[in-house]
């Protein structure tokens, strides 16, 4: 009996520990199981991740590159972050024009400003959407010089000098908002913009001979001498414009961001010229002086709606 209860014993203990190394090696089992699951989620949602990603930069690829490329790969229309400046195209067209005839005096062609003397430029927001602007920051002073014979002088050689002085302000600005549309090498675009101008002259004239009891010896610049007076200073009233053009245009993209465009304009512009000032010199003989006096010229002001033919000049664009 004993020996009964001891083998059963034993082999109860031997069952125990085949089940427990049995269950170990299933749990070993499920964690692999589990693991390599794990894995293959994470592997599939990097890949969704991944997805996501070029999705978006597709999404802001379609707001920022139109896809155009040269053979080279290279973007021919403009993209977002995209600056470009222009210039009058008439040069370069005369250039190629006077190749073709033969012309033995053809001159290499020169950058000019477009619309006048106004500095022109765009920055692209977006390939379809660019803020643009032209300015023109004119400040400037010329002198002419002239002798004449000293007065109480008999020698003609012995001189004096007279001086005139021009200065002059010339101030424009306009920026604007274009919208642009097309898929290939040609490309629309429309929008406003406003201008804002200020302009002004002054001219001042110094002479060598002073006023005595005689009229002096004077150099006539031109509108100095106003007979017995003779200007010393003239200037005009500051002229102040305004205007908002709407404006539409096309342009052909020759080259990888290299354009040659022109547009025209229309719209409302306004000015307004201040009264101006001549001061003027001269003899008082009732006081035995020289007498200086200050006298108004009138202003004046413009209104006007209509096409700004100006702006029609054929350019050409460079981006970068």
């Amino acid at each position: 009996m004993k020996k009964f209860i001891f083998l059963l014993v034993i082999a109860l203990t031997i069952t125990a520990i085949t089940n427990a190394q049995g269950q170990g090696t299933k749990t070993v089992k499920e964690l692999k199981k589990e693991l390599k699951q794990k894995k293959a989620l994470e592997k599939a949602r990097a890949r969704q991740e991944k997805n996501a990603e070029i999705s978006g930069n597709t999404q802001t690829n379609i707001q920022t590159y139109s896809g155009f490329v040269s053979k080279k790969g290279i973007p021919i229309l403009p993209e977002q972050g995209d600056w470009a400046i222009g210039v009058d195209a008439a040069p370069f067209f005369t250039y190629a024009g006077n190749m073709l005839n033969g012309n033995a005096f053809n001159t290499s062609p020169n950058f000019l400003f477009t619309s006048g003397t106004n500095l022109y430029g765009k920055y692209f927001v977006s390939k379809d959407m660019a803020f643009r602007g032209k300015l023109r920051l004119g400040l400037g002073s010329a002198s002419n010089k002239a002798y004449s014979v000293q007065d109480g002088q008999t020698d003609p050689a012995v001189t004096v000098e007279d001086k005139q002085t021009i200065s002059n302000t010339n101030v424009v600005l306009c920026p604007g908002i274009e919208m642009r549309k097309g898929k290939g090498r040609v490309q629309g675009f429309y929008g406003a913009e406003l201008m804002i101008s200020l302009t002004g002259t002054k001219t001042k004239y110094e002479y060598g001979n002073d006023y005595t009891t005689t009229n002096p010896t004077s150099h006539d610049f031109g509108t100095n001498i106003v007979f017995p007076a003779r200007i010393t200073e003239s200037k005009t009233g500051s002229t102040i414009g305004f205007g908002l053009a709407a404006f539409i245009g096309a342009e052909y993209f020759i080259a990888p961001k290299f354009s040659v465009g022109g547009e025209f304009q229309w719209g409302p512009s306004m000015s307004t010229t201040g009264d101006g000032e001549l001061t003027s010199e001269a003899w008082d003989v009732a006081n035995a002086c020289k007498k200086t006096s200050t006298t108004k010229t009138g202003g004046a002001s413009s209104l006007s709606i209509d096409n700004k033919n100006v702006a029609g000049t054929i350019y050409i664009m460079f981006h970068f």
